[in-house]
């Protein structure tokens, strides 16, 4: 078992796609099954047939969960533990679809990535990191996050970057990988090769022809912030952040993830200025980015 995670808009689809290419491995469609109907009980039992026939019809209602097209009898069973039945879901689609491994995708669960480790069995975790300016530039026009305040992009990107990637190592050691979506779509070959060695499988070249495998995984619903990962790779996305941020964005963003920027491949922009209200805003957030990261965590306690 494998799982992605990033934050969101960080490469994910595009990494899935990839993957699902190769002729060993397959990937769930984003049901979001694990963070919805696992996460918070992973331990917990079926105890009866009442307790099942509940969770039988919660799946049965779960509009994502449809698209694995596995029937919840055929996983749920009374005196299984909620973890139990994830991993006989992802074997079950797994035989349907004659692979050797199998995948799950979804960003958010980079919220709960201590809660992994309660799993049954502990996945391989595959990291994707990309630069704050192109996740937050994405995010600003993604119908799902367009409306959220500039600020809380840039809030929201350093506290999943950094509790994914601290958790991601100190928990997972050999069984956690790292990449930047800026390296994979440069020479997508490499990195790809790099990741197969850590799954122990063969690299393929199919995996650099993931179109159609993106359209197997992508749903109508997602498609206006998934629709590029159909088409062709585009090394020019990493720059793409340039046409779409003003200076002040830039600004904001590069201080607020100062740390982040000295510590990984991403680079400050050059002569970059921003007006004055912009630079004490920027100060006046500073304090509250760092303890929104330092609080971030109980989020996995509060939410799903």
């Amino acid at each position: 078992m494998l799982l992605i995670v990033g934050v969101g808009r960080s490469g994910t689809s595009l990494l899935q796609s990839m993957l699902n290419a190769h002729s060993e491995i397959c990937f769930l469609p984003e049901t979001q099954f694990l963070r919805n109907h696992v996460i918070n009980r992973s331990q917990n039992t079926i105890n009866n047939t009442a307790e099942r026939d509940r969770f039988i019809q919660e799946l049965r209602a779960d509009q994502s969960y449809k698209r694995s097209e596995i029937a919840p009898e055929a996983v749920v069973e009374v005196g299984d533990s909620y973890a139990a039945v994830y991993h006989k879901f992802l074997n079950a689609f797994r035989e349907n679809k004659g692979k050797k491994l199998v995948g799950d995708k979804d960003p958010r669960v980079i919220d709960f990535i201590a809660k992994l480790r309660n799993l049954n069995d502990s996945p391989r975790l595959i990291h994707i990191m990309r630069d704050p300016r192109a996740v937050v530039a994405s995010r600003m026009k993604a119908d799902w996050s367009k409306h959220w305040p500039f600020f809380m992009h840039i809030f929201l990107y350093r506290a999943q970057f950094e509790r994914g990637r601290r958790k991601g190592k100190s928990l997972f050691g050999n069984s956690y990988h790292e990449l930047y979506y800026e390296d994979l779509i440069s020479d997508p070959s490499q990195q790809l090769r790099k990741i197969c060695d850590f799954l122990q499988v063969l690299f393929e070249p199919a995996m650099l022809e993931f179109q159609s495998s993106a359209k197997e995984l992508i749903d109508k619903r997602e498609y206006q912030w998934k629709k590029e990962t159909t088409g062709p790779l585009l090394s020019s996305n990493a720059n793409k952040w340039k046409e779409n941020l003003t200076n002040d964005q830039v600004f904001m963003i590069e201080y607020l993830c100062s740390g982040i920027f000295r510590s990984h491949t991403f680079t400050k922009s050059t002569g970059q200025k921003a007006d004055l209200k912009t630079r004490l805003k920027s100060w006046g957030l500073r304090p509250f980015a760092w303890l929104f990261v330092m609080l971030y965590p109980l989020r996995s306690l509060l939410n799903r």
